[in-house]
């Protein structure tokens, strides 16, 4: 892998501790200048950054820490918790067949997925649809509704 590093987000837990971390990491590849990385897989639990987005970091006693984002990706996050896990695969093959990235954490039976914006509609009809069964929960901590 080309240089790959990680890069470390700060995470907001909720009242109640959620995730019970606080911060997460991602691999990033060297971005465009220095001091700029784009990220390169989709974060679980962070809310500020997607995969492809070009970041600045700072450093700070030799960890890589998320400054701000310098340029979008034109795709939204969202993030399923699964009530099942016998149902991860189909989850993840339909969110596929939408035009999703996905990465999935079978232990915590979470899906992150990275949705281009023309699949926001369909992909929140059909999230929509299985959280109306009981299958799952989902989240949408980044919108981008862009060209």
């Amino acid at each position: 892998m080309e240089d790959r590093v990680k890069v470390f987000l700060h995470i907001e837990q909720d009242d109640d501790g959620y995730p019970g971390i606080g911060s997460e990491s991602v691999w990033a590849l060297p971005g465009p200048m220095e001091g700029f990385f784009t990220l390169d897989n989709i974060p679980f639990f962070a809310t500020d950054a997607n995969i492809g987005d070009v970041v600045s970091v700072d450093a700070r006693e030799g960890v890589l820490w998320l400054r701000h984002v310098a340029r979008e990706t034109p795709c939204s996050l969202m993030r399923i918790v699964l009530f099942f896990a016998d149902e991860k695969d189909r989850i993840a093959r339909d969110l596929l067949n939408l035009g999703c990235q996905i990465e999935c954490w079978a232990d915590r039976k979470l899906i992150a997925a990275s949705v281009p914006n023309s699949a926001v509609p369909n992909v929140q009809v059909f999230l929509g649809g299985e959280a109306a069964k009981g299958v799952l929960d989902y989240e949408e901590p980044i919108l981008r509704f862009g060209d």
